[in-house]
């Protein structure tokens, strides 16, 4: 008997744990302050940590790059966004191969979704690329101009009306082919300041 009392306060407890516990992720998530983008122009500064796969069979080619981009709210959650993005690709030596150092440049423009109805608003992003000049399309051939998708997927910290603190992921797909550079990612961290149009 005594057990079986035992058993009913140990479920009953869990029941109300998971109960407050449910509450306070609920509350955590309530909505802040909306800051609607719509007439809203952002300005972003970004740093980021740039792959370049698939170069060689050995490993990745990172390289440390930044990014400056503005965005134009023209709704509540949809945007146009443009932007400049530069990486230096360290040289690297691996048992068969080695890579020279790189340089990849690159501009792009596309439309932007954002969840804006949360201090924190994550959101996700496609556009088109053109590098220049582009990543060289064998190890050790000179580099050339490539267009290609770009999707970048990040969440930003409206801190304050006029800043944000972000995080994002961009793969970009440099060409259409399965080639020896099919792809490009950066993870980077961003902030930003917000104009009122």
């Amino acid at each position: 008997m005594l057990d079986d009392v035992s058993d009913m306060v140990r479920r009953s407890t869990a029941r109300w744990a998971a109960l407050w516990g449910l509450v306070v992720l609920v509350s955590l998530a309530s909505p802040g302050i909306a800051r609607a983008s719509q007439g809203d122009l952002a300005i972003w500064l970004d740093t980021s940590l740039a792959n370049a796969h698939a170069v060689t069979d050995e490993g990745p080619q990172l390289g440390a790059g930044a990014q400056v981009g503005a965005l134009v709210g023209i709704s509540d959650f949809w945007g146009l966004v443009v932007g400049l993005e530069g990486a230096y690709h360290f040289p690297v030596s691996y048992d068969e191969d080695s890579l020279d150092g790189m340089s990849v440049q690159g501009l792009f423009a596309g439309f932007r979704y954002n969840l804006d109805i949360f201090a924190y608003v994550p959101y996700v992003s496609l556009a088109i690329g053109e590098y220049l000049p582009g990543p060289p399309p064998e190890p050790g051939e000179a580099q050339r101009p490539t267009v290609g998708p770009r999707l970048t997927i990040g969440v930003d910290w409206r801190f304050d009306r006029y800043w944000s603190f972000g995080v994002n992921a961009d793969l970009h797909a440099l060409n259409f082919s399965v080639a020896p550079f099919p792809n490009y990612s950066t993870i980077g961290v961003a902030l930003g300041y917000h104009f009122r149009l």
